[in-house]
């Protein structure tokens, strides 16, 4: 049985085009429309695992159908406002609800992304159970085995990078907001093979592993992650989470990236593994 994997914001922070900016890289991706056009980054496991809550979820919702009736799993990177929305994710509860709730959610994320929502939840019942994960500890969210893994982002807190393995072992490696992987986060998977892998290329045709990944770097993560033992010949390589600032549309992207093997990742593409 396969997973389906549905990538329905693929930007940074600002969005393409962004806020304010007539740079090139917006005015083209404003004159071209389509696949250069990017919200904010989230991804959708079949349609009962989300990954991250960003500001454009209510977009994502309208445009390409997510129903977030049906999502039972919510993972949470960070607590960076471009992937995490506390006070949207709270509506699911009533009185903003008012139709029938099926579940209760369960979310995912690290101590300050847990406290954040218990203090906007207050003393009332949020619909939500709130669990603070340990890197690099693995653990179940319903038929899924969640393995949280150490990002190289923010210092301030525990970023998270999420493995995610379905039914029949499928597995896949959700890598945005990261420079190049921290040891231990490569130690913890050592051997550990995926079947689909994104990683971040907020840069583009700059070069970092500090903090993001531009198109060179992310060739580089690749040949780690083999030698790694984290891929073979059939994994899918995705390049995804695209500032404007990355010298890039979409267009430019996958010209550069296709002959060397990545898909480029646009909202509302879904891939099968």
């Amino acid at each position: 049985m396969s997973v389906q994997i549905r990538f329905l914001g693929t930007s940074a922070a600002e969005g393409t085009p962004a806020f304010y900016c007539d740079c090139p890289v917006c005015v083209k991706a404003a004159r071209l429309g389509g696949r250069n056009i990017r919200t904010r980054s989230q991804v959708l496991i079949n349609e009962n695992l989300l990954m991250d809550y960003p500001p454009d979820t209510y977009y994502h919702m309208v445009s390409y159908g997510l129903d977030l009736k049906k999502v039972e799993h919510l993972l949470i990177t960070h607590s960076h406002e471009d992937h995490f929305i506390p006070h949207d994710i709270l509506m699911n509860a009533s009185p903003y609800n008012a139709g029938t709730i099926h579940h209760r959610i369960q979310c995912y994320g690290n101590k300050k992304v847990a406290g954040i929502l218990k203090s906007h939840a207050g003393n009332g019942d949020c619909n939500m159970d709130i669990h603070a994960v340990v890197p690099l500890e693995e653990f179940q969210a319903g038929e899924y085995k969640i393995l949280p893994l150490r990002a190289l982002h923010d210092p301030a807190e525990d970023c998270l990078l999420f493995g995610v393995e379905g039914l029949h072992g499928r597995r896949f490696l959700l890598g945005n907001d990261t420079g190049f992987f921290p040891d231990d986060t490569m130690e913890r998977i050592r051997g550990l093979r995926f079947d689909a892998i994104a990683l971040d290329c907020t840069l583009g045709k700059d070069r970092g592993g500090d903090n993001h990944m531009g198109f060179e770097d992310i060739l580089e993560m690749r040949k780690r992650l083999i030698q790694n033992g984290n891929a073979c010949e059939h994994t899918q390589w995705i390049a995804q989470h695209f500032s404007h600032n990355c010298g890039a549309v979409y267009n430019d992207a996958q010209t550069i990236l296709a002959p060397q093997g990545f898909t480029v990742a646009y909202d509302g593409m879904t891939i099968q593994i």
